[in-house]
């Protein structure tokens, strides 16, 4: 018998003799005794190398059971170099005076842990061992009926035995011709990982294909086997996730069986449920997220205490515009709510509020696009999904609400709110008295502003994840200018609106290294934050050395949008036309991305800064990079925004 058939099985298996002695054994019994199969098949006892609590096993010194009989999967505890277990053993007498012994592990924290999933590889099957028989009857010529009685015999015996380990088998195990038909081989796992008995079923009807992508499987299966492409690139090609009616995580693949010339003539499909591993990574990732959330709340507590009060403003702001019941609310300014609720969202990680705050922004969207009678049932639609996104919201307070009060994010910053209003009241009596001026004006700095740079610098993180997932390489940003110092409550409006600026930056203007090296610029892209005070406010310009903006293509879209604008004088003048980026609903793209393309990010910003009475304005060079310059008057009055905050 060809020991080989066993090699590749995630299952450990032991030929032994009468004496107990190993004949054989695969790598994975090798690694369940944690020895090699060079010292394991030195003829030397088995339970040298691993011992059973059942005394009563053929694989023990004076054990019978299993020595005249097959015995059933039995569950036994087991210990081997050191480490141990539970474990099904199944004996099997077999030809020769020999005996096939299978452990199958069932040690949750071995499947859980282990390192190495020994792939299932497809060996020659029946059809190869009767052309290798009929090449041996070929060559005699005498006793031949004999012969051929006995190589029958043998094959049967054999293929009883293989049949009896294949199916003491976790994974769905299977095999398909040219046609797509299963064969009468497979393994019982293919029951309930594959949820079906596939003997003569259509391969693609096993794998349960949707009737639109059928007429696309079925050409995969042919070009499997007419190999106009090697099979490791077709297999790419195939379907490599089974869609289990409990939601089992099953993952599928697939090996070649060759003939003599090496043509393909079968291929093997493996389906191994991979559920538990799945739910730990998933499990993981959580635990990733939450742990960076952290970080980022740890380093930017002020930020993102801020953050939290202007969502709920925001959310609140858009069930309130939105709750009378119809559809004559400003769509842009709500657009732009949650968007910037999004945005924010993304930079701490909250990510329960991202993923809520982007279905109200696709419902308004579709809004636009849908005939009148059928935006009724569009608007029920993103009523419910504001309410999902409010409770969202109040769940991840709650959820989080130990890890907010350990760090000290809810009740310091509760208690530096209630301070802000006793600096604004002291403020009043300053303002009341005859302490000079520049008192006041050092009292302001002190207690009510903070850094401009410090506000903005938690958009490094945002800039640096951006750019990676896209393969492009910036330097942090880099603040100049004046030292400005700003009251977080006057200035918050525009600074959380920035997100969109530094998402704009990397996604539409940084290039990848391969262009900006083509173009002789350094591969590292940088942008810059510099400030500017003056007697009345400040200026902030925001500029990088990326592609630039094109106003042809910004010409092009203008009028794509706008064909009534065909005859305006102000389309000849590039200037005015780079200025309608910061208009509502513009966007350059033709298809909505991760990171822009919804057309609301310039316009938010454009809305906060005016809101304050401020500017802004974009001057651009192609190849040379993008300036946004923003004006932002000075405070009068502290205490309206102190009421707001």
């Amino acid at each position: 018998m060809d020991y080989s058939v066993f090699d590749s099985l995630l299952d450990s298996v032991f030929i032994i003799n009468k004496e107990r002695e190993i004949v054989y054994c695969n790598q994975a019994a090798a690694t369940l005794t944690g020895t090699s199969v060079r010292r394991l098949t030195k003829r030397k006892p088995i339970y040298n190398f691993i011992q059973f609590d059942n005394e009563t096993l053929f694989t023990m010194p004076n054990g019978e059971w299993g020595k005249e009989m097959s015995t059933a999967f039995t569950e036994v505890d087991y210990k081997a170099d050191a480490k141990g277990g539970k474990i099904q053993i199944c004996i099997q007498p077999a030809q020769d005076d020999l005996w096939t012994v299978v452990l199958h592990d069932v040690t949750l924290e071995e499947r859980l842990h282990s390192k190495y999933h020994l792939q299932l590889k497809a060996k020659e099957n029946v059809i190869k061992e009767l052309e290798l028989a009929k090449v041996e009857l070929e060559n005699y010529s005498k006793n031949l009926e004999k012969m051929v009685e006995e190589r029958t015999a043998e094959l049967n015996k054999a293929n009883l035995s293989l049949k009896a380990i294949m199916d003491s088998l976790g994974q769905g195990f299977l095999i398909f011709n040219e046609q797509g038909l299963c064969g009468d081989i497979y393994t019982k796992a293919c029951e309930s990982v594959l949820e079906i008995i596939p003997k003569d079923r259509n391969i693609i009807d096993v794998l349960k294909i949707v009737d639109s992508e059928r007429a696309q499987y079925e050409m995969w299966v042919q070009a499997i086997f007419a190999e106009a492409l090697p099979f490791d690139s077709l297999k790419e090609l195939g379907p490599d996730e089974f869609y289990h009616s409990q939601g089992n995580f099953i993952t599928l693949d697939f090996y070649p069986i060759r003939d003599e010339n090496n043509k393909i003539i079968n291929v093997v499909l493996v389906a191994t449920d991979k559920t538990l591993e799945h739910e730990a990574k998933i499990a993981m990732e959580k635990e990733k997220q939450h742990s960076k959330m952290v970080l980022k709340l740890i380093k930017n507590k002020k930020q993102f205490k801020d953050f939290l009060d202007q969502c709920i403003i925001r959310i609140k702001h858009v069930v309130s515009e939105t709750k009378v019941g119809h559809l004559s609310f400003n769509k842009d300014d709500i657009f732009r709510m949650l968007h910037t609720i999004e945005g924010e969202a993304g930079i701490f990680g909250a990510e329960d509020i991202r993923q809520a705050s982007r279905t109200p922004q696709e419902l308004l969207n579709k809004m636009d696009h849908e005939p009148e009678n059928a935006k009724a049932d569009i608007f029920k639609q993103f009523l419910s999904s504001v309410e999902i996104l409010q409770k969202t919201y109040e769940n991840f307070l709650t959820k989080n609400e130990e890890t907010f009060n350990t760090i000290g994010v809810t009740k310091t910053e509760k208690i530096i709110e209630a301070k802000y209003d006793d600096a604004l009241e002291f403020l009043t009596k300053l303002n009341n008295s005859s302490i000079s001026s520049d008192t006041k004006e050092q009292f302001k700095d002190i207690f009510l502003k903070e850094s401009a740079q410090s506000v903005l610098s938690i958009y490094n993180e945002l800039t640096a994840s951006i750019a990676a997932k896209q393969d492009k390489i910036i330097t942090p940003i880099k603040f100049t200018g004046d030292d400005l110092r700003v009251d977080t409550s006057y200035f918050k409006p525009v600074s959380s609106t920035l997100v969109h600026a530094f998402r704009n930056i990397i996604d539409h203007g940084i290039e990848t290294p391969e262009t900006r090296e083509n173009s002789n610029k350094p591969i590292q892209a940088t942008i810059e934050v510099h400030f500017e005070k003056l007697d009345n406010g400040f200026n902030m310009t925001i500029s990088d050395d990326g592609a630039g903006i094109d106003p042809e293509k910004i010409r092009a879209k203008l009028l794509e949008k706008c064909p009534e604008l065909k005859n305006n004088n102000n389309l000849n003048d590039d200037s005015w036309v780079i200025q309608q980026i910061f208009n509502p609903g513009f966007s350059s793209r033709d298809e909505v991305s991760e990171f822009s393309g919804r057309g609301v990010g310039m316009d938010a910003i454009k809305t906060a800064v005016e809101s304050l009475g401020g500017t802004i304005h974009a001057n651009s060079k192609i190849g040379i990079g993008t300036d946004i310059h923003i004006f932002v008057p000075s405070q009068t009055d502290l205490s309206p925004f102190a009421k707001s905050a």
